[in-house]
């Protein structure tokens, strides 16, 4: 019995790892894409399996969620979220489709807030400046030790009055970071969302991928 449950481990560790083969050669490094190639059904599995809500413990289950966007759900954009995105575009001039993109991976589709109307997973440290008030909480998160291993560890978040605020202030750390300047030389969306990641917006390798490989599926390029 044992045999058989890791044969079928290993078989399914190689159709994840093959869409993800399909997803980087298909997406990231092609200009363009065929329509007619596309295996959309693969695609969103993969985007799910990134997007998932995530509970960390029985203790992080136990916050109430504050629930500001009662239609979200998977694949889908609300209309709230697509002005707000659009709003710090025109504020912020951050491309509103990485906007989007990021709200998409950071919240599960604001299916996670993280219990702080917290949709971009910012810290406290990051963003503190902005904030009106000293609002944060600890939730669990992955982190960086000796600049390679990642492990789970306590991370002070910051707490957002709603979901305006959170986008607002997004677009101002964002917009006034030196650490993300040469992001808005780029007028590209996929370039900017390509930028903000190798100046380490998140500790996962791939986030860059992930968030152009959500853009190519939503036609937001």
């Amino acid at each position: 019995m044992k045999n058989i449950f890791f044969f079928l481990l290993i078989f399914a560790t190689g159709i994840v790892i093959g869409a993800y083969a399909v997803i980087i050669d298909a997406y990231f490094n092609s200009d363009t894409v065929q329509s007619n190639l596309i295996d959309y059904n693969l695609i969103d599995y993969v985007i799910s399996e990134w997007t998932q809500p995530k509970i960390e413990s029985p203790f992080e289950a136990g916050f109430p969620s504050k629930v500001e966007l009662p239609s979200a759900h998977p694949g889908y954009f609300p209309d709230t979220v697509i002005a707000l995105a659009k709003l710090t575009d025109s504020l912020y001039h951050i491309p509103y489709e990485v906007t989007l993109c990021q709200f998409a991976l950071e919240s599960s589709w604001g299916q996670n807030n993280l219990s702080l109307s917290n949709y971009f997973g910012l810290t406290y440290e990051a963003v503190k400046q902005f904030l009106p008030d000293s609002s944060w909480a600890y939730r669990r998160d992955l982190v960086s030790v000796n600049g390679s291993i990642m492990k789970r560890m306590n991370v002070r978040f910051a707490s957002f009055k709603n979901i305006a605020e959170c986008f607002l202030i997004h677009g101002k750390y964002l917009s006034t970071s030196k650490r993300y300047a040469r992001a808005f030389r780029s007028h590209s969306p996929e370039k900017f969302a390509r930028s903000i990641a190798e100046c380490g917006y998140a500790q996962d390798s791939e986030y860059a991928l992930k968030l152009v490989v959500i853009m190519r599926r939503y036609k937001l390029h």
